[in-house]
């Protein structure tokens, strides 16, 4: 703690500018904050005069005309004086155990330093009962809606080297899955689950392919080598003709599903449609099932979804689909003969 009388009102106001937010604050909750957080046990005249001073002495500080005085610290000077947020500390943390691997290498040392001030932020005030954003950590958790699998491994190294092309427009050579590519055009990157694919071209072909990155065994920049892309290319585009859940290239690219649905599965799609052009005949149940119809992209995500309903669901259009889907669970029945 400060020696001498001045340092101990320097470091009182120091600390007093850290309880600020960008949000208008009670005087008395400023005061409250002090004794909680800095252990500073001074009267609240003192904190109100502490206040006044450092707002003629020129600091970012606002306050309301009205009794009882709010105090706030500008928005823009927050993280130059005031410091992070509970709420914004409690973002970062949550929000970085999912966005990390999907970040540029150059960013990847400032998201660590950064979520390692939240962290401090967070821990500091772990203990206090009264602090419902610390706390939060504890009472929330997420889990994946599938089968958890490991995440597999992807090359620091490599990452860097393909985030920095992807930003770049800089095309690379690789060794994916042990081929040589002589030219790949990165276009975009795309988080999956956990898995990182990279949207790129071949050489000078205009077919927009899948490339996971964890895959990669090499990659090196291609200098002087212009990028490959297609005429009018978009990411989103691109994911909303159902290429993020890996389309079937003999398979029509857009299909009018026809399937029966038990009771089960309505309700279900009721709450969560595939779509939001779906329908569902209510009207005219047969032996307890409806008939949905919805026009979607065909992908390999959407068969693994319908066989996944198992004895819930029954396709009766596309023919070539329900065909499709009978071969399979003849097949799998036969694994079990």
């Amino acid at each position: 703690m400060p020696s001498s009388k001045k340092e101990t009102t320097i470091f009182r106001q120091w600390a007093m500018l850290h309880c600020l937010y960008s949000q208008y604050k009670e005087t008395q909750t400023i005061h409250q904050r002090l004794a909680n957080e800095h252990l500073i046990e001074v009267h609240e005249n003192t904190v109100l005069r502490d206040l006044k001073s450092l707002e003629r002495a020129g600091l970012p500080l606002e306050r309301t005309d009205t009794k009882p005085i709010n105090w706030r610290i500008k928005k823009e000077w927050q993280n130059k004086i005031g410091g992070m947020t509970d709420a914004e500390a409690l973002m970062i943390v949550l929000a970085a155990k999912h966005l990390q691997q999907a970040l540029p290498a150059t960013l990847t040392t400032a998201l660590q330093d950064l979520l390692a001030l939240a962290q401090k932020n967070l821990n500091a005030k772990h203990q206090q009962k009264d602090n419902h954003h610390a706390q939060w950590l504890n009472k929330i958790r997420i889990i994946p809606s599938q089968q958890p699998q490991v995440i597999p491994t992807i090359k620091a190294d490599i990452q860097a080297i393909l985030t920095t092309a992807l930003l770049d427009n800089q095309p690379v050579s690789a060794v994916y899955k042990g081929q040589k590519l002589q030219k790949l055009s990165p276009l975009a990157l795309v988080v999956r689950g956990n898995v990182l694919y990279l949207a790129a071209t071949r050489d000078e072909k205009a077919e927009v392919k899948h490339f996971a990155l964890h895959r990669f065994q090499s990659v090196a920049l291609l200098f002087g080598e212009a990028l490959n892309q297609p005429v009018a290319f978009d990411i989103d585009t691109l994911l909303a003709q159902g290429w993020g859940d890996f389309q079937d290239a003999i398979a029509e690219k857009i299909i009018k599903l026809q399937c029966w649905c038990d009771k089960r599965l309505k309700d279900h799609l009721v709450e969560m449609p595939l779509t939001q052009q779906q329908w569902i005949d209510f009207s005219k149940p047969v032996d307890g099932c409806y008939l949905l119809t919805v026009s979607l992209p065909y992908t390999w995500q959407l068969y693994q979804w319908l066989l996944s309903q198992g004895s819930r669901l029954q396709v009766v259009e596309p023919e070539w689909l329900r065909d499709k889907m009978c071969q399979e669970v003849k097949d799998m029945l036969g694994n079990y003969a």
